[in-house]
């Protein structure tokens, strides 16, 4: 045989596989950090479509007339029976704007438990004091 002929030495197929190892590793690597992603950005919209709901809940109320703060008290430690392991806190607080109508500041806290911790996300929204004022008047409520 002539010395061109004979294949691949031991040291070069062990340097392959340790290129080849390497790589497998970190495309493993890639695999698991796009799965916690994943189960985050869940978790994530879960909470937010929740906190959606709850704010659709009292905006609805405060626009057919109740009492606003009654209806966040109402939210005060939720829970949703389609999602048993989120937990809401609804809160509500006077915002002063001198250039526009008196407003409440809408706060919805959604906790939920990821591993062995408890996560919040905390959604913000503004409810016009004037809706509920007209919604009042329309029911001829004072």
């Amino acid at each position: 045989m002539k010395r061109g002929d004979r294949g691949f030495t031991l040291i070069e197929m062990v340097v392959a596989l340790g290129v080849l190892l390497v790589g497998m590793v970190s495309v493993l690597a890639l695999f698991t950090t796009a799965i916690s992603l994943h189960k985050e950005a869940i978790d994530q919209t879960e909470s937010s479509l929740i906190a959606e709901q709850v704010m659709t809940r009292i905006r609805g109320q405060v626009d057919a007339g109740r009492d606003p703060k009654a209806v966040a008290q109402a939210f005060a430690d939720w829970k949703d029976p389609d999602h048993p392991n989120y937990r809401v806190t609804a809160e509500l607080a006077d915002v002063h704007n001198a250039a526009a109508e008196p407003e409440w500041l809408l706060s919805i806290h959604v906790r939920f438990q990821k591993g062995n911790r408890e996560r919040q996300e905390t959604y913000r929204t503004i409810l016009v004091r004037e809706a509920y004022a007209a919604a009042v008047r329309k029911a001829g409520t004072p």
